[in-house]
Protein backbone atom coordinates (compact mmCIF):
# COMPACT_ATOMS: atom_id res chain seq x y z
CA UNK A 1 0.00 0.00 0.00
CA UNK A 2 1.10 3.24 -0.74
CA UNK A 3 1.75 5.55 2.18
CA UNK A 4 2.24 9.49 1.79
CA UNK A 5 3.60 11.90 4.00
CA UNK A 6 1.82 15.41 4.22
CA UNK A 7 3.13 18.11 6.57
CA UNK A 8 0.00 19.42 7.63
CA UNK A 9 2.02 22.48 10.34
CA UNK A 10 4.57 23.12 7.60
CA UNK A 11 1.76 23.22 4.96
CA UNK A 12 -0.32 25.32 7.94
CA UNK A 13 2.56 27.66 8.42
CA UNK A 14 2.63 28.47 4.71
CA UNK A 15 -0.53 29.56 4.18
CA UNK A 16 -0.19 31.42 7.35
CA UNK A 17 2.80 33.42 5.65
CA UNK A 18 0.98 33.66 2.62
CA UNK A 19 -1.89 36.09 4.54
CA UNK A 20 -4.47 33.55 5.30
CA UNK A 21 -6.18 33.18 9.08
CA UNK A 22 -4.44 30.45 10.92
CA UNK A 23 -7.85 29.26 11.83
CA UNK A 24 -8.45 28.92 7.91
CA UNK A 25 -4.73 27.35 7.18
CA UNK A 26 -4.91 24.77 10.25
CA UNK A 27 -8.54 23.89 8.65
CA UNK A 28 -7.52 23.39 5.24
CA UNK A 29 -4.51 21.59 6.12
CA UNK A 30 -6.61 18.65 8.28
CA UNK A 31 -9.20 18.37 5.78
CA UNK A 32 -6.21 18.10 3.04
CA UNK A 33 -4.33 15.70 5.01
CA UNK A 34 -7.63 13.64 5.08
CA UNK A 35 -7.92 13.85 1.47
CA UNK A 36 -4.42 12.58 0.40
CA UNK A 37 -4.74 9.34 3.64
CA UNK A 38 -8.32 8.60 1.92
CA UNK A 39 -7.33 8.68 -1.67
CA UNK A 40 -3.77 6.92 -1.15
CA UNK A 41 -5.50 3.95 0.39
CA UNK A 42 -7.09 3.23 -3.07
CA UNK A 43 -4.11 3.41 -4.79
CA UNK A 44 -2.76 0.30 -6.66
CA UNK A 45 0.76 -0.67 -5.85
CA UNK A 46 3.50 -2.88 -7.86
CA UNK A 47 3.03 -5.55 -5.25
CA UNK A 48 -0.51 -5.69 -6.07
CA UNK A 49 -0.18 -6.08 -9.75
CA UNK A 50 2.52 -8.46 -9.29
CA UNK A 51 -0.12 -10.95 -7.54
CA UNK A 52 -2.73 -9.83 -10.45
CA UNK A 53 -0.14 -11.05 -12.76
CA UNK A 54 1.09 -14.38 -11.28
CA UNK A 55 -2.87 -14.97 -10.88
CA UNK A 56 -3.55 -14.28 -14.78
CA UNK A 57 -0.25 -15.80 -15.54
CA UNK A 58 -0.88 -18.69 -13.83
CA UNK A 59 -4.63 -19.38 -15.30
CA UNK A 60 -2.71 -19.32 -18.45
CA UNK A 61 -0.10 -21.91 -18.16
CA UNK A 62 -2.87 -23.93 -17.14
CA UNK A 63 -4.80 -23.26 -20.23
CA UNK A 64 -1.95 -23.50 -22.41
CA UNK A 65 -1.45 -27.33 -20.88
CA UNK A 66 -4.99 -28.31 -21.50
CA UNK A 67 -4.54 -26.89 -25.08
CA UNK A 68 -1.46 -28.94 -25.45
CA UNK A 69 -2.65 -31.78 -23.81
CA UNK A 70 -5.76 -31.78 -26.03
CA UNK A 71 -3.19 -31.44 -29.20
CA UNK A 72 -1.22 -34.53 -27.99
CA UNK A 73 -3.91 -36.26 -27.83
CA UNK A 74 -5.33 -35.40 -31.71
CA UNK A 75 -1.58 -36.31 -32.69
CA UNK A 76 -1.39 -39.66 -31.38
CA UNK A 77 -5.13 -40.37 -33.04
CA UNK A 78 -3.89 -38.73 -36.70
CA UNK A 79 -0.69 -41.15 -35.89
CA UNK A 80 -2.65 -44.47 -35.26
CA UNK A 81 -4.93 -43.76 -38.17
CA UNK A 82 -1.98 -43.03 -40.24
CA UNK A 83 0.15 -46.10 -39.23
CA UNK A 84 -3.23 -48.53 -39.72
CA UNK A 85 -3.46 -46.80 -43.38
CA UNK A 86 -0.02 -47.41 -44.11
CA UNK A 87 -0.27 -51.40 -42.88
CA UNK A 88 -3.66 -52.12 -44.73
CA UNK A 89 -1.47 -50.59 -48.08
CA UNK A 90 2.14 -52.55 -47.19
CA UNK A 91 0.65 -55.90 -46.32
CA UNK A 92 -0.65 -57.07 -49.47
CA UNK A 93 2.83 -55.42 -51.42
CA UNK A 94 4.65 -57.77 -48.49
CA UNK A 95 2.58 -60.77 -49.70
CA UNK A 96 3.60 -60.40 -53.18
CA UNK A 97 7.26 -60.03 -52.36
CA UNK A 98 6.89 -63.15 -51.29
CA UNK A 99 5.18 -64.97 -53.77
CA UNK A 100 7.74 -63.48 -55.81
CA UNK A 101 10.44 -64.67 -54.11
CA UNK A 102 9.30 -68.21 -54.46
CA UNK A 103 8.24 -67.72 -58.21
CA UNK A 104 11.90 -66.18 -58.62
CA UNK A 105 13.59 -69.15 -56.93
CA UNK A 106 11.50 -71.82 -58.93
CA UNK A 107 12.52 -70.59 -62.16
CA UNK A 108 16.40 -70.58 -61.20
CA UNK A 109 15.82 -73.74 -60.10
CA UNK A 110 14.82 -74.75 -63.36
CA UNK A 111 17.22 -72.77 -65.15
CA UNK A 112 19.90 -73.98 -63.15
CA UNK A 113 18.93 -77.93 -64.08
CA UNK A 114 18.17 -77.06 -67.89
CA UNK A 115 21.81 -75.77 -67.92
CA UNK A 116 23.40 -78.36 -65.90
CA UNK A 117 22.01 -81.13 -67.81
CA UNK A 118 22.61 -79.56 -71.06
CA UNK A 119 26.59 -79.37 -69.59
CA UNK A 120 26.79 -82.68 -68.44
CA UNK A 121 24.27 -84.46 -70.62
CA UNK A 122 24.29 -82.68 -73.92
CA UNK A 123 22.26 -83.76 -76.97
CA UNK A 124 23.57 -86.61 -78.99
Amino acid sequence: MAVATFDTPKFSKALREAGVSEKHAEAEAVLLSEVFSFNFKDVVTKEDLRVENRGVEERVLSRLKEVEQRLDAKIDQAVAKLEARIESTVAPIRSDNILLKWMLGAVLTILISVAVRMFFFPAK
